[in-house]
């Protein structure tokens, strides 16, 4: 299990987690921040220490229209996690508690604003034909089940 500090993990999910809601690769990522194709999921796999220098962080805060401050926790968190190394866990559209944040993130956005396909959701989170969309399906039943979207000719929008 890789270790690395809770501030460390907590930028990877929260640039993860901008990706999905902003319908981002973590290919398109590296290649707009000039990195090589696969550097965005190397510091986003649990396998490795990889985690994103100060200057990286700079240029990702510019393609995802943020600051750098956007992806630190807030202060109180950080007070209670003084240094603190953690397991490395990643967010993952394999886990369904992680799909029902980024679905309500997508929602908050306005993504579902518009009325949408299930295949045209799964091509904006870059998972169209892959395993995990069927988790993205349950999570897309569980908005339903709360209120949160609903379905209009098989496809769902907000309200």
């Amino acid at each position: 299990m890789v270790q690395l500090s809770f501030t460390a993990t907590y930028i990877i999910n929260k640039i993860k987690f901008l990706r999905f809601v902003l319908g981002i690769s973590a290919e398109q990522l590296s290649a707009n921040i000039s990195m090589s194709d696969s550097y965005i999921s190397s510091v986003e796999s649990m396998a490795n220490k990889s985690q994103y220098p100060h200057a990286i962080l700079i240029k990702i805060a510019d393609v995802l229209g943020c600051t750098v401050r956007d992806f630190y926790p807030p202060d109180e968190i950080l007070l209670e996690n003084d240094g603190e190394y953690i397991t490395k866990t990643i967010i993952s559209l394999s886990n369904l508690e992680d799909v029902k944040k980024v679905l309500t993130g997508l929602i908050d956005d306005g993504y579902f604003s518009k009325s949408r396909a299930f295949e045209d959701i799964t091509k904006y989170l870059h998972i169209n034909g892959k395993p995990e969309s069927t988790v993205v399906k349950k999570g897309l039943e569980w908005t339903i089940e709360n209120g949160l979207l609903t379905m209009n000719d098989g496809k769902f929008i907000a309200g």
